[in-house]
């Protein structure tokens, strides 16, 4: 028979409450695994598709980058699994900016040899788990970061649609803006110049700071993260290779209006990759 004195009236109610947060944890590890799930199917064809891919092609300069960054990719999503830790990182999002950002660099800077072998790699589509109002929820995480950075977010795809003349420099030019606004409130020019990522040049403009350098105080200062923001730091010749590609509005002569939608799709979609690292709400 149970022990008279160690009754407690509140006992039940209390195992009842654990058993509940247990049920609760477990249906959240339910969904969050189901999402996962989706994640890495997703970028399982992406990556699988670019294998196939680059195993036939002959050695380019920017193929050096996608080796570092892929690699820092790799490293960052495989410890995060041994670790066993709850990955909020979107890991679609990160393949799929990898998958624009390689094939966009391509495009720009491969020999014609490799891009006729590089035929069959083209821009990923974006992952099917994507929510519709995702440009909304991004713009909204802008807002509370600087408004005119949610106003240039949205400029970028209403010039690029809006049927106007030369929409597609008026769409590369906002979305140049809103990358040097950004990066540019990631990494204010006083702490950069006082931080270990700056290097004083030499000439008239000793004080010049330069975008990799940005993306180095960005990645390391503001992204707790640290594999992480190794990996977002490895992706540096890519971005800059895709903000070159955006300076072709000051050239003359027709743009290709898919190479354009790649080239903004890349941008964008690092950016809102660089907005979950920094975890804006």
């Amino acid at each position: 028979m149970p022990d008279e004195k160690n009754k407690d009236p509140e006992r039940p109610k209390r195992v009842a409450a654990i058993a509940d947060d247990l049920a609760k944890f477990c249906g959240d590890r339910q969904k969050y695994h189901a999402t996962k799930a989706q994640e890495y199917g997703y970028s399982k064809e992406v990556f699988s598709d670019m294998a196939l891919t680059m195993e036939r092609v002959p050695d380019y300069p920017m193929l050096s980058a996608g080796e570092v960054s892929l690699s820092k990719f790799r490293t960052f999503i495989m410890l995060k699994e041994k670790q066993l830790e709850r990955l909020d990182f979107d890991v679609s999002s990160g393949a799929y900016a990898l998958g624009t950002a390689v094939t966009a660099s391509t495009e720009m800077s491969s020999p014609q040899e490799v891009r006729v072998l590089l035929k069959r790699l083209d821009y990923p589509k974006p992952p099917s788990s994507w929510q519709p109002d995702r440009k909304e929820v991004y713009t909204g995480k802008l807002e509370k970061l600087d408004p005119e950075l949610a106003k240039l977010y949205r400029s970028v795809w209403q010039s690029f649609y809006g049927g106007a003349e030369n929409a597609e420099r008026a769409a590369m030019l906002s979305m140049r803006q809103l990358y040097d606004h950004f990066f540019d409130t990631l990494a204010p020019n006083d702490q950069v110049l006082n931080s270990p990522y700056f290097t004083p040049k030499e000439g008239k403009k000793p004080n010049q700071i330069y975008r990799k350098e940005r993306i180095k105080y960005a990645a390391n200062e503001r992204v707790k993260d640290k594999e992480l923001a190794q990996a977002l730091e490895a992706q540096g010749d890519y971005i800059l290779q895709i903000y070159d590609q955006l300076n072709k509005l000051h050239k003359r002569g027709e743009l290709k209006r898919e190479e354009v939608r790649g080239v903004l799709t890349a941008m964008q979609t690092i950016i809102e990759q660089w907005i979950d690292a920094i975890d804006l709400r």
